[in-house]
Order: structure tokens, then sequence, then C-alpha cells
């Protein structure tokens, strides 16, 4: 769109808002009120603080919509650990370090 223009959101079928980062930005309510489902994509390498536990709360308690998780920057040590585990294997030291690194919304 040009600056001339005005966005009319019944021209399009979907409309996809990337947001910048919780820590860095605030949350926009209405936006994420609106919204059928939000995709989070999350850091494995990055260690999360209580800042970004509080802020992934409060943007829950504003989604009334499915929240995906999606896993970014996953070392080879972790990815076959699922597919395991649901065949009954035992399970890997890496997973239960995975475990502990993050909560995440299951759904």
């Amino acid at each position: 769109l040009d600056e001339d223009e005005t966005f009319v959101a019944a021209y399009y079928d979907k409309v996809i808002l990337e947001l910048p980062s919780l820590v860095s930005t605030a949350i926009p309510v209405y936006l994420v009120d609106k919204s059928y489902v939000s995709v989070l994509v999350v850091d494995a390498g990055s260690p999360w603080a209580r800042t970004e536990k509080q802020l992934l709360d409060m943007y829950m308690r504003v989604a009334t919509h499915p929240v995906l998780t999606v896993l970014n920057r996953v070392e080879g040590d972790y990815i076959d650990t699922f597919g395991q585990l649901e065949a009954g294997y035992p399970q890997k030291r890496s997973a239960n370090l995975l475990a502990n690194r993050r909560n995440l919304p299951t759904g």
C-alpha cells in the first residue's frame, strides 16, 4: 500500500501480522483479540527470565484463539526425541533439558 491508500480488510482473505519480540514492544491487545490464530516462534537457545514468562501469560490471557508454538533453532540432539517418546523408547537426557528450559503453551 502507498501512504495515500487506506487499508480495507474486506479486500483480503487473510491478513498476516508479524509482531516483534514481546519484550521490545507493547502487545496490540485489540489485534490479538481479533485474530483467529497466533503463531509464537521461540528461540530454543535463549533462556527465559521472569519478564518473558509474564509477557507470555499476558498474551495468553488476551488471546481467545489457538496459539501455535514453533521452536526455532533446535539442535540435532532434540529433533528425534519426541518421535522416540511416542514410540515408547526411553527418554534421552536432551529431552529432559528441553523440557526444563521452557514452559510453552501446549494448545
